[in-house]
Formats: C-alpha cells, sequence, structure tokens
C-alpha cells in the first residue's frame, strides 16, 4: 500500500482537471456533479473495480481500476501466505495449488458469463467492466502468482534450488523464456471465436486471461532465477530505471490520453504530436518515482526494524 498508494491518489489528482472541464464543456457537470463527486470518492478510495457502472468506474483515470483490485489482493495476501505455508509443504502441492486456481479462475468466468448472457439479461458496458475488472474474477490470477511466488522462494533456500544450479540451468531457462514469449505472442494474435456453437464461444471467452497465467508464471520465474538471453538488456541502467518507473507510467499515462482525446490539437494529433507526449510522459514517470513514489514509500513504511 505505501508504494502503491501515493502515485495513484496523485495520477487521480492529474486526471481530475481534464474530465471536469471536458463535462462543463459539454454543459453535463451541472446536471449530474453529485453522482461525478460521488464517484471521485469511490476512486479515491479504490473501490471502482467493485461497482460495474460509469462514471464509477471506466472514467477517473481508467487504468487504476488494476490498482482497485490489488487494494483487495494485498488485503487478502497475508491470510493467503499463512494458508500456503501452513499446508502446501511440497511442490508437488503447489502445482496442484496453481492449476487448480487456474482452472478455478476459468470456471468461475465461464459461470458468471453464462449467467450475464443466458441467465440475466446484462448490458455490454456493465459485464465488459465486471469481466475485466471485478477484483473476485481476478483474484485466481493473483493466488496463481502467489503460489509461484512461494514455490520461488522455497527453492532459493534448498540446497539444489534454483539459486544453486543457477548456471546448470541457464540453456534450460532461455528456452522456457523463448516458449512463454511464443505462446504468449500466439494467444495475444488469436483471432477471437465468432461461430454459432455457444459453447465454443464461451470456452473462448473464459480462457482469455486465464490462458495468459501459465506463460507469464513460466517467464517471471526463468528470468528471476538467473541469466537467461534477456539478462544482458534488462540489467542495463536505463533499463532498470524504467522498470522502477513502470508503474509511475501506467498511472499518471492517462491524463496525456485525456488531453488528446479531448482534441486540443486536433481532431486526430500528427505523430510528431503524440511522440512528445509519450517522450515525456515517461520522463514524467521517471520523475514521478523518484519525486513522489519512492520518498513516499520510505515515509509511509517507516523505518525498518531488521
Amino acid at each position: 500500500m505505501a508504494r502503491l498508494y501515493p502515485v495513484y491518489l496523485f495520477g487521480l489528482l492529474l486526471d481530475t482537471p481534464w474530465h471536469l472541464i471536458e463535462r462543463a464543456q459539454v454543459s453535463q457537470l451541472a446536471a449530474v456533479g453529485t453522482t461525478y463527486w460521488a464517484s471521485w470518492l469511490l476512486n479515491a478510495v479504490g473501490l471502482q473495480a467493485w461497482v460495474p457502472a460509469v462514471p464509477f468506474a471506466m472514467f477517473w483515470n481508467t487504468p487504476a481500476w488494476s490498482v482497485s483490485a490489488e487494494f483487495f489482493f494485498y488485503a487478502s495476501f497475508p491470510f493467503l501466505v499463512h494458508w500456503l505455508s501452513r499446508r502446501l509443504r511440497s511442490t508437488a502441492c503447489l502445482a496442484f495449488a496453481f492449476v487448480l486456481a487456474v482452472c478455478g479462475g476459468i470456471a468461475l468466468y465461464g459461470a458468471v458469463i453464462y449467467t450475464m448472457n443466458y441467465v440475466v439479461a446484462v448490458g455490454a458496458e456493465a459485464q465488459y467492466i465486471v469481466l475485466v475488472y471485478n477484483p473476485v474474477l481476478r483474484f485466481s490470477e493473483f493466488v496463481a502468482g502467489s503460489l509461484a511466488g512461494w514455490y520461488f522462494v522455497r527453492m532459493q533456500h534448498q540446497p539444489d534450488g534454483l539459486r544453486h544450479r543457477g548456471a546448470s540451468l541457464g540453456s534450460a531457462r532461455n528456452v522456457v523464456v523463448m516458449v512463454a514469449l511464443a505462446a504468449i505472442a500466439a494467444r495475444v494474435w488469436m483471432p477471437d471465436y465468432t461461430g454459432p456453437d455457444r459453447w465454443v464461444w464461451l470456452l473462448d471467452v473464459s480462457v482469455k486471461y486465464g490462458s495468459f497465467v501459465l506463460p507469464f508464471t513460466a517467464l517471471i520465474l526463468a528470468v528471476a532465477s538467473g541469466h537467461t538471453v534477456l539478462s544482458g538488456l534488462l540489467l542495463r541502467p536505463w533499463m532498470v530505471a524504467l522498470g522502477e518507473a513502470s508503474y509511475a507510467l501506467y498511472i499518471i499515462h492517462w491524463s496525456g490520453v485525456t488531453i488528446l482525446k479531448m482534441g486540443y490539437f486536433g481532431g486526430k494529433p500528427s505523430w510528431a504530436v503524440v511522440a512528445v507526449f509519450l517522450f515525456g510522459t515517461v520522463g514524467a514517470s521517471v520523475l514521478c518515482h523518484r519525486w513522489i513514489e519512492a520518498p513516499w514509500r520510505a515515509k509511509l513504511r517507516g523505518p525498518s526494524v531488521f
């Protein structure tokens, strides 16, 4: 929370004026001002992912929905870790729990999608917000990541674990990296099913997010475990700096997008304008990390006890 919230709040404050100006220009602010401010407060406390309606979600700094979900995940994390540490003591148990988490998440998606399409009539906008934003539906991904993290920590402390076998596993890690990247790219470019069979369609949309969990987990574990073909790039100082600022970039970039959408630079901004906003936002994110994220994280966490 100490790392997330300061930049999260800064991003909300940065994005707010443009939305107020935009609504005032079309004479909507006075008519629905109470609703807007209620939705703003809901976003300020990170609860927008739970409300499947605009302007509560998909309005104020739209990408911050994921942080709203993360607040729920991190609140549950101590209880989840306590359960993992007491019950899953073998690699086989961790692997089984990982598969169960992924398959359970896909099954839950399928059940919710089926209900919203064939049992209860739910509008397209509400469906989208529920399926993309709702923390409960994304919780299986967090559980799978926690299981992978628990496996990584366990292996790091074993005599024959990942740390001690780093050199001998170098080639295997490179293979995992390449296969994982290929699997991710294949899934990204795979066309959606548009045929008449509703069960095939239901399966296709149900695995939309769950199908990414395994390749991303494999990629992260491979890169974190030792040297890979990506290490030469990822360890460069400028890449490390961009990685540290990536959260700030994710949070503050939407204000630039909002300004461009408002048409201040023409109906369709030129590539030069887009490039200026792109590099300007990246530079601003680095400054945001150094001047807001890092200092406030240290203040909110307080002195270390170790």
